[in-house]
């Protein structure tokens, strides 16, 4: 395998930066985000997608669909720009964080068109903490989403990180998480190499 791995919004980007040195060196990044600050302090390997920002609309506002279409359209205009950056790879892995605009939206589009594209492709997503009870509601539906386009999803629910690290600082713990996050990926791909099933799992 030949992996493109895209991170999608500001914590499937975080996701990327952890597991980045743990990756085969045939690997190649993708940072998708609607902040452009945010994509400008990447590492200088990483190739970087820029979406246009969707109104100044909270996720849990009367004007959500408004966004999500926002949000979806403009991922659907840099089609082009991920098809070249495909060139040579032959796999992808979307790494999201679920509840948010971007992390939510644009990963559904991303997702079927590297389906429609015929590329091996893997989802792998955090889920929001207990406490974002709005962004869970947008993130349940998501994942279902995901789930139905047939390719696999793998979850990792952020609520479980207190219970992981409960002598870390937030911010470490995070970072923990997110760096172990890769395991369940380097899990998914040992079971590839074994012939196992492709089932979406959390």
């Amino acid at each position: 395998m030949n992996p493109m791995f895209i991170g999608v919004g500001g914590c499937g980007i975080n996701l990327l930066e952890a597991w980045k040195n743990g990756l085969p060196e045939s690997s190649a990044f993708i940072g998708v985000n609607r902040d452009s600050t945010r994509l400008k302090n990447l590492d200088g390997q990483m190739k970087t997608i820029r979406l246009l920002s969707a109104d100044h609309v909270d996720v849990w506002s009367e004007e959500l669909s408004t966004a999500e279409m926002q949000v979806k359209a403009s991922m659907q205009m840099n089609f082009t720009q991920v098809n070249a950056f495909m060139d040579n790879h032959d796999s992808v892995v979307i790494l999201a964080g679920l509840g948010g605009m971007t992390g939510s939206w644009a990963t559904q589009v991303l997702a079927e068109y590297c389906i429609a594209s015929r590329w091996s492709a893997v989802v792998m997503v955090t889920t929001p903490f207990c406490f974002e009870r709005k962004r869970k509601h947008v993130a349940i539906e998501a994942l279902q989403a995901l789930k139905s386009l047939g390719c696999p999803v793998i979850t990792y629910d952020n609520q479980d990180i207190t219970k992981l690290y409960p002598n870390c600082s937030f911010s470490d713990a995070l970072w923990r998480a997110n760096k172990g996050f890769l395991n369940s990926y380097r899990a998914y791909i040992g079971e590839l190499k074994q012939g196992g099933d492709n089932e979406c799992r959390q």
